[in-house]
């Protein structure tokens, strides 16, 4: 594992152009036997932000403060663990992704080694996966019929079945197995996906993500 062991950050060499800086640190391990790697970026003039090659990313003492902020603020997901906001976990996440399901045992795990947490899940459906976004409104309706536990047992059971989400019979067989192991209605629930307040909603969950710069993506 690469360690920076020491940083070169000034003097800064100013762009007299538009007043960024250019920061060079220098990367090796503790031993000191491993060739020194330079590692470049950008400071912008605000100090709040960075770039490395297509990258903008946040800096200095707090460069996430933001983004937590708003998270903590938008995401209403369906939560396990503490109704605390002071220690929060917020898993953005795909019922179509294979990472995604891949990544439930993690989130497993980490429900119980940290049992004070509130651990939120919103919905993130990716435009490549022609599911994901049927399978959030579900979610969407599953949480405000059933709560967040339904949620749960919902989301077990959709990312189980992740398989069948590769056509649209698989997709309904899918999701309205998943709505019946969690106590509810198929049929309200499927007819609840479609209103106008669950695509909003859907859209809403992928705005979040965008304010927070996970990634750039189209509304549905």
């Amino acid at each position: 594992m690469m360690t920076p062991v020491f940083g070169r950050c000034g003097p800064f060499r100013r762009l007299k152009s538009d007043g960024i800086s250019k920061v060079t640190l220098l990367v090796g391990d503790k031993t000191g036997k491993q060739k020194i790697i330079p590692a470049q970026f950008y400071v912008l003039p605000d100090n709040k932000h960075i770039f490395a090659g297509d990258d903008i990313m946040p800096f200095g003492a707090n460069p996430f403060a933001e983004a937590r902020a708003i998270a903590q603020q938008r995401a209403d997901g369906p939560y396990r663990g503490s109704a605390s906001k002071d220690l929060e976990i917020v898993e953005f996440a795909d019922f179509q992704c294979p990472h995604c399901k891949e990544a439930q045992a993690n989130m497993d795990k980490l429900a119980v080694d940290f049992p004070k947490a509130r651990i939120v899940f919103q919905n993130f459906p990716l435009p490549m996966h022609a599911a994901a976004a049927p399978a959030a409104a579900y979610g969407y309706c599953v949480t405000k019929q059933g709560g967040s536990d339904a949620f749960f047992t919902f989301a077990t059971a959709v990312f189980e079945g992740q398989d069948g989400l590769t056509s649209a019979d698989g997709t309904t067989l899918t999701l309205n197995s998943a709505v019946t192991k969690a106590g509810l209605d198929p049929v309200a629930i499927a007819a609840c996906a479609k209103t106008p307040a669950a695509l909003a909603a859907v859209n809403a969950m992928v705005k979040l993500a965008q304010d927070l710069k996970l990634i750039r993506l189209p509304r549905w």
